[in-house]
């Protein structure tokens, strides 16, 4: 069953894949989310906001520099490759579907009780319609 993830991407990422200019999101370190899992894009500052979603087409895991070679725009392939530098294994996230909400939605009034996430977050139980952040340790 497809989870749900809050995932925190700068503003001009998230232009990008609203755009469709950006095919992939990358992480440093082996994500635990998996193809057909749904992504509610954090915007972080100044925006702070929830924007929009996609879904997760293929999910792969290597090392770096297989990674940034998945971007076919050079430009991208350069932020990737930066980005990625130092990480031992990485994930590559292909986005599919992208769409900008008409609304944005604080994060509060999607999760309540949750603070915005450093990276991505696992939303682990719906309740009565509305969703719930998970204890953090």
């Amino acid at each position: 069953m497809p989870q749900l993830v809050i995932m925190a991407i700068r503003p001009k990422f998230a232009h990008l894949i609203y755009t469709r200019e950006k095919k992939f999101e990358f992480r440093r370190v082996r994500s635990k989310v998996v193809t057909g899992d749904l992504v509610f894009i954090y915007e972080t500052a100044p925006v702070s906001c929830v924007t929009g979603e996609f879904r997760i087409g293929k999910t792969v895991y290597a090392p770096p520099e297989k990674l940034a070679t998945l971007e076919q725009d050079p430009q991208m392939r350069e932020v990737a490759q930066h980005y990625l530098r130092g990480a031992v294994v990485g994930t590559a996230m292909e986005i599919d579907t992208p769409q900008r909400w008409k609304i944005n939605f604080n994060l509060e009034q999607v999760l309540p009780g949750c603070r915005p996430p450093r990276s991505y977050l696992i939303v682990k139980e719906p309740t009565n319609g509305l969703l719930r952040c998970p204890a953090r340790p």
